[in-house]
């Protein structure tokens, strides 16, 4: 890395600083982060260097997290060809990533696979359910911090 520092590029499917590791889009919706593409400079950490390159996407009602991985993954490729005369030539600017969001959890293969391993329709669960999951997650979340200030009163 430090032999082609600044050379090494990741094209990513989740929008930067959120959505790192494995399960990127599946992580991003469930905690409601901004779903997209990114294209970063590879550092010595995982999915932490400098982005140069960043696009929303937004998922179809019907999209399931395998139908809306493919289709950011199409885009990434499009997204990338774009994007490729400002890379070969130098031309982009780099954001640190801890200037442009909230510091993201990585997640690992492991963590991926024991929470879709969970789901009845496991990689072909809709986007929507993941957005309900998640909005459910939350709340009890919500919920247990309330009461333990209530508990603590």
């Amino acid at each position: 890395i430090r032999k082609y520092k600044d050379r090494i590029f990741n094209l990513h499917a989740s929008f930067l600083p959120w959505g790192k590791g494995i399960g990127t889009l599946f992580f991003s919706q469930i905690n409601f982060e901004p779903l997209g593409l990114s294209i970063h400079l590879i550092n010595n950490t995982f999915d932490t260097g400098d982005v140069i390159f960043r696009k929303i996407l937004y998922p179809q009602i019907t999209d399931t997290t395998r139908t809306f991985y493919l289709y950011s993954l199409y885009e990434l490729n499009k997204y990338f060809k774009q994007c490729w005369p400002y890379i070969k030539t130098g031309n982009f600017k780099r954001y640190k990533q801890h200037l442009i969001g909230k510091k993201s959890k990585y997640f690992s293969r492991n963590d991926f696979e024991q929470l879709i391993m969970k789901l009845p329709c496991g990689y072909d669960t809709s986007m929507f359910d993941l957005s309900v999951l998640g909005l459910i997650m939350k709340n009890n979340n919500e919920c247990k911090i309330s009461l333990k200030k209530l508990m603590e009163r």
